[in-house]
């Protein structure tokens, strides 16, 4: 069978499982709970199935963790190539492999002195010490490279389809990326990898964050991720602002934003305005019911009022209704042009209300305007995001 190589992509996005120990006399930098592999997961139609994993997943200790995967002449080639060694090798190397659960874990650690004596290793360190000191929480990514033999049997595994199953894993490094940014599958790194025995093999890019089953925190990442994909930015300071207007509004309701991501950031943006809104409901329920009350005895004193009055009270309730109404209309119209607009699931959509999606609406109002007075007023559109892969 055809020997192939996959590079899993994977993240580091807590402040908390970085910290720094003395090895030799000298200061590592350690990052906790690096995940290479998952049991049982399917990734772009590839099985990896835990009996496969669980034979190999242990050659992951005290391998090299070079900065990127490893390339010589354009091809991908083995972490301990003298080479790569020489280009790519900045310190690092992983240790204490250990299952917990359907998880393999490590853990990364890197010789700061080593580390800075290279370019490419300052560069890292400094990354790593925002991160632990909260200046600079966005995810570093690891990839590991791996090589399997494709055994082409389909199947069924977490709710997800297979046309293939991964056999004979061997486990050549795991790569750190601190220059990738998000959750994609980088775009980077297709090409031929050449092993240690000088055997080529294709290369295929996967997302262990995309393809992990963690039900509804999964679906979540995925409708952040579907949002957040119609936000296409010019200039940097509409995206600081618009994570600027995400703390302030975390940070007014007491929710400690330290050390997440832009992604925590979001989910726990959704979160909080999903609580509101619901608290919004109740005692919007709770006017209504006080509302009903006060309509009954207004009615009773409204049969003793004069016909003026009567007619001036009829147009009035007239008035809130139409105000109602065209209320609903104008948030169906800009949902359905978002939708269109930006082919979002309606699920997504539904989702939006209020500034995420007056900011998306404001990209369509050109071409689906409420009103002429709507699209005017669109250069004042407030940013925003939001929501629940």
């Amino acid at each position: 069978m055809t020997l192939k190589s996959v590079n899993v992509l994977s993240v580091v996005n807590s402040k908390s499982k970085i910290s720094t120990q003395i090895i030799d006399g000298k200061e590592h930098i350690v990052i906790n709970d690096v995940v290479p592999i998952v049991d049982d997961i399917v990734m772009n139609g590839i099985f990896y199935p835990a009996d496969e994993i669980n034979k190999s997943y242990m050659t992951l200790n005290d391998n090299l963790m070079p900065l990127d995967h490893p390339r010589i002449n354009n091809e991908h080639v083995s972490a301990l190539n003298p080479q790569a060694i020489n280009n790519f090798y900045i310190g690092a190397w992983g240790r204490n492999v250990r299952k917990s659960n359907d998880k393999v874990l490590m853990d990364a650690y890197i010789d700061r002195k080593f580390a800075e004596s290279t370019e490419k290793g300052r560069m890292l360190v400094n990354r790593l010490d925002d991160m632990m000191s909260g200046k600079n929480t966005t995810p570093i990514h690891v990839s590991t490279g791996l090589t399997y033999t494709p055994d082409n049997q389909s199947g069924t595994s977490k709710g997800k389809r297979y046309k293939s199953i991964a056999r004979n894993m061997k486990f050549d490094h795991v790569a750190i990326l601190p220059d990738k940014q998000g959750a994609a599958t980088p775009d980077d790194g297709v090409g031929i990898f050449v092993n240690s025995n000088g055997e080529k093999s294709p290369i295929e890019n996967v997302s262990l964050i995309e393809c992990s089953e963690d039900s509804i925190s999964n679906v979540i990442s995925k409708t952040i991720k579907e949002v957040l994909s119609v936000f296409k930015f010019n200039q940097k300071e509409e995206e600081d602002l618009m994570k600027e207007k995400i703390l302030l509004a975390l940070n007014a309701a007491g929710i400690k934003t330290d050390g997440l991501s832009d992604e925590q950031l979001l989910k726990a943006y959704n979160e909080q305005t999903t609580k509101e809104a619901i608290e919004k409901k109740k005692t919007s329920e709770e006017e209504e019911k006080k509302k009903a009350e006060q309509e009954k005895k207004n009615a009773t004193n409204a049969e003793d009022a004069p016909a003026w009055a009567k007619a001036l009270m009829n147009k009035v309730s007239s008035l809130e209704l139409a105000v109602n109404a065209n209320t609903e209309k104008e948030l169906s119209v800009k949902r359905e042009a978002v939708k269109n607009k930006f082919n979002m699931t309606q699920t997504a959509v539904n989702a939006l209300s209020g500034e995420p999606l007056d900011a998306l609406y404001a990209q369509c109002v050109k071409t689906a305007p409420i009103s002429g007075g709507f699209a005017n007023n669109s250069d004042n559109s407030l940013l925003n995001m939001e929501a629940p892969e």
